[in-house]
């Protein structure tokens, strides 16, 4: 059993070590499970249903994303082991700096309360047998520290606008990477300036606008789901304050509308972690549908026709008990 320390973030958002998979080829699943008071790497064959072990032994593992598909894959880690030692003439220094861009879901902890931790990054490959070796150091720091905002430098930049790129997105071939770009124009004019997101696509040292310039859009919901199987379209949402629109558009900038519905869409992972949503054929997507009177239920889009199907509602006593009605009553 995984303490809450180890399952959620401040967030309450499921970590990456709490048990993380992955589909690395057709038949083969990579997955992360418990094994007593330490962690496996794993992988499972659906054709022999056989079990094999890439790394174990280790308090935590957690799985590294990849800009390209054709590179191998990484792991992490994590081992808890005692501080270094200080002199015994020297008082321990538990002080802790809070700067100006934490931000806190929760009370504040610590790190130096917390444990000391040891981290190693591990290169593997699958092709036969599991072929793992060490990358890099060894490093050792504090289990944990406040989350901090920090803003990327802008990817362009000109005295009047700035533009920044996230949700970069590989191709399954690995030729081309699409992307979201967010573009604040008009800086030397505050009473007219805006924000819009285009989509982009860049392949071979080139980048091209697929989506022109969008607004209105809400930040961060709005956000590339992945490719096609053919390497020739992309799937997004298009979050207003109102609707949310799952859209397609190809390398040649047609777009096709596959669905408006007036409730909240969103990749159930949080912004900036690469999650796996995306059906390996590009057919379906698991997303995360809301509302300011229903609680998140997990569905599955249909990325051709644009349907919609349950797949778990975990609070469906809340919407039943939730249920309005109104009654016209005479005034005396």
């Amino acid at each position: 059993r995984m303490l809450p320390e180890d399952t959620l973030n401040e967030g309450y958002w499921l970590l990456p070590r709490a048990g993380e998979m992955r589909w690395v080829a057709a038949d083969v699943l990579l997955f992360v499970a418990k094994s007593g008071e330490k962690m496996q790497l794993l992988t499972w064959n659906a054709r022999d249903r056989d079990i094999r072990a890439v790394l174990e032994g280790n308090d935590r593992i957690e799985l590294e994303n990849t800009d390209n598909p054709q590179k191998g894959l990484t792991a992490v880690t994590t081992d808890f082991v005692p501080p270094p030692k200080h002199e015994s003439n020297v008082p321990k220094d538990y002080s802790w700096r809070i700067r100006d861009a934490y931000r806190f879901y929760g009370p504040l902890k610590n790190p130096k309360l917390g444990r000391w931790e040891r981290k190693q990054r591990w290169a593997f490959s699958l092709v036969s047998e599991p072929n793992v070796r060490p990358e890099e150091g060894i490093s050792e720091d504090w289990e944990s520290s406040p989350e901090e905002w920090k803003l990327p430098p802008p990817y362009s930049e000109t005295p009047d606008s700035e533009s920044w790129l996230t949700d970069e997105t590989p191709s399954p071939d690995g030729k081309r990477v699409a992307a979201q770009e967010t573009r604040e124009l008009r800086l030397r004019h505050p009473e007219a300036s805006y924000v819009t997101f285009r989509n982009v696509v860049r392949e071979g040292g080139r980048t091209k606008v697929v989506l022109p310039d969008t607004r209105p859009y809400v930040f961060l919901w709005t956000s590339i789901l992945g490719w096609s199987a053919d390497n020739t379209s992309i799937n997004y949402l298009h979050v207003t304050p109102h609707t949310t629109e799952l859209d397609n558009v190809t390398v040649d900038g047609n777009l096709t509308r596959l669905l408006s519905v007036p409730v909240l869409l969103a990749k159930p992972c949080p912004f900036g972690r690469r999650c796996q949503i995306t059906s390996k054929d590009g057919r379906f997507a698991l997303l995360v549908r809301s509302s300011n009177g229903m609680p998140g239920e997990l569905v599955k889009a249909d990325l051709r026709g644009g349907a919609l199907t349950l797949v778990d509602a975990p609070n469906w006593r809340f919407s039943q008990a939730g249920q309005r009605t109104c009654r016209r009553a005479s005034k005396p």
